[in-house]
C-alpha cells in the first residue's frame, strides 16, 4: 500500500511491533475516541463489538463504532489483551 494524499503512516510504538510485519496507515482524519462501554454480539459467522460512549447518568449513548471480526480472530484478540492486560499490570502497578 502506497502512502496516498488522504492516509498517514503511523509506526507501531516502540516495543509493540506488528508479528506479522503490517505497515498500519490511517486516514489523516482518524483519531482516537474515548469509548466507556463495550457491546459484544456473537453469532456462529461472527463477533460483532460495539464501541459506545454512554453520557454519565444517563442512558443516552453514541455508537463511537464498530467491528465484525471472525471467531477465530475474536479468541486471538482476545487471548493479546488479556496477556498485554495483565503484563502491564504485574509490571507497573502492585495490586
Amino acid at each position: 500500500m502506497t502512502k496516498g494524499a488522504n492516509q498517514s503512516k503511523h509506526p507501531n510504538p516502540p516495543g509493540q511491533g506488528d508479528p506479522q510485519g503490517v505497515e498500519i496507515f490511517s486516514h489523516t482524519g482518524a483519531s482516537a475516541q474515548y469509548s466507556n462501554t463495550v457491546r459484544v454480539n456473537v453469532t456462529d459467522d461472527a463477533v460483532i463489538l460495539q464501541f459506545l460512549y454512554v453520557r454519565p447518568g444517563t442512558q443516552q449513548g453514541v455508537l463511537l463504532s464498530e467491528i465484525a471480526l471472525s471467531p477465530q480472530h475474536a479468541m486471538r484478540l482476545a487471548q493479546t489483551i488479556d496477556k498485554t492486560v495483565k503484563h502491564h499490570f504485574t509490571r507497573h502497578l502492585e495490586l
